[in-house]
């Protein structure tokens, strides 16, 4: 298992090691090579890392699907699982367990010790772990600036909570688990419609920053796709992105995002793992959460090294408009703090 930052280039890393393995034994045939993504987008930068080294495909038949084609590897010498922290899943965990020979993972964000995941992961990946600190890549990073936004519709809390009432009170007639559980639900489903996506106050906001660097290349994270096409309607020269728009549709914008002729990418859950973005430098999170493993994940794609970026600008919310999003918001940032990011 080879843990390492978001964006520190985890899939070169596995490639040089793949490579490595290979030519440290003479074998009469190729060895067949697995490679396991969780998104097209990461399909293609597999392939990307390992023609960088041509030996590989000199000795190894190299097999790279997403998780969702649902691979055997049972004749596979080797699997790299990619995003590895999604093992766990049990279409993940029938793939991985599939393989009989080496099973090699990475990711910058396993599970943690308390979580029902860790277990299962570490069965799969065993304690031979190579932990890879931002300290390590060096100019693989960029530094990373952080800039907490308050810009909050106080009138919010009664009309959040009023929603969340109306809605445990419908869904109580049907609901098989806990009281606390059913809560936790229909809060962050309440939080996000009213306090994310039609808060206005907020909405303005980063429309403001994202104007703000009209000249640098912007990268927006929201959660919804009607909210993302939103945003483009209303910042000159963006452009939505998410996964259901089309292979064509998708690549054209991120192509266009590359070459610097869009200069704000607004995308959805898409660009929570693996995009490749390094001219992104800077990054407007509208979607919120609490969880580390996005927080990091989001927070690296503006993080990649990229000639004349000298940091990463992070701009993230303290959304006081409710407690639970305002208790979110310090957990982000209690991620940032252990990520050793700056705070301007």
């Amino acid at each position: 298992m080879v843990q390492a930052p978001a964006g520190s280039g985890k899939t070169v890393i596995a490639a040089a090691a793949l490579c490595i393995a290979l030519k440290a034994k003479q074998r009469d045939c190729k060895v067949k090579a697995g490679w396991m993504a969780n998104t097209q987008e990461q399909v293609a930068q597999a392939h990307a890392a390992l023609a960088l080294f041509p030996d590989i495909a000199r000795l190894a038949d190299v097999t790279v699907a997403c998780a969702a084609a649902g691979t055997d590897w049972s004749s596979f010498g080797v699997l790299i699982v990619d995003e590895a922290h999604h093992a766990p899943a049990p279409e993940w965990q029938r793939q991985i367990q599939s393989c009989s020979g080496a099973i090699w993972g990475m990711t910058a964000t396993p599970p943690e010790p308390h979580e029902s995941r860790h277990e299962p992961f570490c069965e799969l990946f065993g304690s031979d772990w190579h932990i890879i600190k931002r300290k390590d890549v060096g100019e693989n990073l960029a530094r990373a600036k952080v800039f907490i936004v308050d810009s909050s519709d106080t009138g919010l809390r009664e009309l959040i909570d009023a929603d969340i009432d109306r809605t445990v009170a419908w869904r109580r007639r049907y609901w098989r688990g806990g009281e606390g559980e059913l809560w936790g639900q229909v809060a962050w489903q309440s939080i996000i419609k009213l306090g994310i996506v039609e808060n206005g106050c907020r909405n303005m906001k980063a429309i403001e920053l994202a104007r703000k660097h009209s000249g640098d290349q912007v990268l927006m994270l929201v959660n919804q796709i009607e909210h993302a096409e939103w945003f483009a309607e209303n910042i000159p020269n963006s452009v939505a992105c998410f996964s259901k728009m089309g292979k064509k549709k998708r690549a054209a914008a991120l192509d266009a995002f590359k070459a610097g002729a869009v200069k704000c990418l607004i995308a959805t859950s898409l660009a929570d793992e693996g995009l490749d973005l390094p001219n992104a430098d800077t990054l407007i999170l509208v979607s919120g959460g609490r969880s580390k493993r996005l927080a990091e994940q989001r927070s690296g794609r503006v993080l990649r090294s990229f000639a004349g970026k000298s940091h990463g600008r992070i701009y993230d919310f303290a959304d006081t408009f409710h407690p639970l999003a305002a208790k979110q918001s310090r957990a982000r940032q209690d991620t940032y703090r252990e990520l050793g990011y700056e705070f301007a």
